[in-house]
């Protein structure tokens, strides 16, 4: 019995805890790793952590990172918040 109650109360806490569970991600750009230079009469601008491009036509081609995160099935997302937490300018 005492089994029982055990099992039922660890459940109970696993449960609660899954449902406000949060997923959190960083991505960190230091100006060491952008690269900007001139090729055909346009600024180029290159980050090392990724070759991917902006891909839409007639927009800029600039570094496109894509971070993946894994849910537990089921799951419904109820929001996702990007948060800037500094700004830089850069000369070329």
């Amino acid at each position: 019995m005492k089994r029982k109650v055990l099992v039922a109360i660890l459940m109970s806490c696993i449960s609660l805890i899954s449902v406000n569970a949060q997923i959190t991600g960083r991505v960190s750009i230091n100006e060491n790793e952008i690269s900007i230079s001139k090729m055909d009469g346009f600024d180029v601008i290159s980050w090392n952590k990724t070759t991917d491009k902006n891909s839409q036509i007639g927009a800029p081609e600039i570094p496109v990172l894509i971070q993946t995160f894994v849910v537990p099935q089921n799951t419904k997302v109820k929001s996702v918040d990007i948060t800037l937490e500094s700004r830089a300018s850069y000369n070329a």
